[in-house]
């Protein structure tokens, strides 16, 4: 009589634990997707932000760029009013003598 009884006690504590152990591993399953998740939106933050930088980089290279020209032509602009300034200050200069 004890071995019927403790049959379906154990085979109720079977049932049992195998269905916790499946809750369980749900769990753990949904916990899983939850980092697979979290990791691939911190990659694509990470991405974007290496990106951003690269973007970023470029543009103020591009900027600089631009200033160096500038500067050269704004040089080259003075540098022919100063020639021009001297030549008129030459020519009033030879009228006063």
């Amino acid at each position: 009589m004890a071995t019927s009884l403790s049959n379906p006690l154990f085979s109720r504590a079977t049932v049992e634990a195998e269905s916790e152990l499946e809750a369980a591993s749900k769990l753990v399953e949904r916990a899983f997707n939850r980092i697979q998740k979290s990791d691939s939106k911190r990659n694509r933050v990470q991405q974007a932000i290496k990106d951003t930088r690269a973007g970023k980089a470029q543009e103020m290279e591009t900027h600089l760029q631009w200033l160096m020209q500038e500067k050269a032509r704004l040089e080259q602009e003075l540098n022919s009013v100063d020639k021009q300034l001297e030549d008129k200050r030459m020519r009033l200069t030879e009228r006063a003598a």
